[in-house]
């Protein structure tokens, strides 16, 4: 939540967030994902056969304190 906050309060003087205007360039965020939206699992640690699904169906819980991965509840 601070995270974004922090780079998402807009000087109303300029009409830019604080970032923007202490920088001068737009902060990229494109890498933070909605919670509880549908995603992926590329299984690539299994022996698979050549009908195998490659991915499993999951659900996006949050991100890892401890690591740059994401935590996902997996469907299967």
């Amino acid at each position: 939540m601070c995270f974004t906050q922090n780079r998402s309060i807009i000087v109303k003087h300029h009409k830019k967030t604080t970032y923007e205007v202490l920088h001068e360039i737009k902060r990229n965020i494109s890498f933070l994902h909605v919670f509880g939206c549908p995603c992926y699992i590329l299984n690539n640690r299994d022996q698979l056969g050549k009908f195998d699904a490659k991915a499993d169906n999951g659900i996006f819980v949050g991100y890892s304190l401890i690591s740059k991965a994401y935590k996902v509840y997996n469907m299967r």
